[in-house]
């Protein structure tokens, strides 16, 4: 029966899931496919820091994504705020406006005040009815004065209540930035520690594969010798 040293073989530069890998156990000799080839848990000694990166790499995803949200509804607050002010803005017009056309009106009523009083004193005998219609008129002035006097009071205190509302919109501005630069900052920490884990984990996964190929120059070169986990490591680093 002829014998085939295993030494004098050709070196196969690749494997395909097809290929068959030479096995020699205590008692027997065979084949095994290497598409059936599987290294699991116990074969990999850093299967469980594979697991942890891969844990923490799903975490850090779900954070990114939480303040993404964040961000995204302190922008809506800002334009929110800002709608306000806007509104705001309008209503301060549409009394400075009343308060105008009062201001005419007035100027209006004294015109005929004056008008009245020259009629007065040229119509003695008609005195008691133009004195009637005077007071009415004064009446209606010191009415309409009394109008404009409660509008530019009510003026007044929605300047005052804008002013405070701009200051306080302002300073929730300000605050909502600094929470939008925070999140960005927490974000870019985030894909810096995502992307170094990522690079861990292609690490890892090549430290794997590159463990896989000498597991199966291992085999192939090995004629029977029950190797130890020292001769393995001697192997591996030399």
């Amino acid at each position: 029966m002829s014998t085939i040293d295993v030494a004098s073989l050709p070196v196969i530069e690749e494997l395909f899931e097809e290929d068959y890998i030479l096995v020699q156990a205590k008692d027997r000799t065979g084949l095994i496919k290497f598409s059936d080839f599987v290294i699991g848990e116990q074969q990999v000694s850093f299967y469980k820091e594979l697991v942890t990166a891969r844990t923490n790499i799903n975490t850090l995803t779900q954070d990114l994504a939480t303040n993404t949200t964040s961000i995204d509804q302190v922008i809506v607050d800002t334009a929110t705020n800002q709608v306000n002010i806007d509104s705001n803005t309008t209503d301060i017009t549409t009394v400075s406006t009343t308060v105008d056309s009062l201001d005419t009106a007035i100027t209006t009523v004294g015109s005929d005040v004056d008008t009245l009083s020259l009629a007065i004193s040229a119509q003695t005998l008609r005195s008691t009815q133009l004195n009637t219609n005077a007071l009415t008129i004064i009446g209606i002035n010191n009415t309409l004065q009394q109008s404009v006097t409660a509008l530019s009071n009510q003026v007044t205190s929605l300047q005052t209540t804008y002013t405070e509302n701009i200051n306080i919109i302002n300073s929730q501005i300000y605050t909502m930035n600094e929470r939008i630069v925070k999140l960005e900052e927490d974000n870019a920490g985030l894909n810096s520690q995502v992307s170094a884990l990522q690079v861990a984990v292609s690490a890892l996964e090549t430290t794997t594969s590159d463990l896989s190929t000498t597991t199966s120059q291992l085999e192939t070169t090995t004629t029977g010798t029950v190797w130890t986990e020292a001769q393995i490591r001697a192997f591996m680093l030399g």
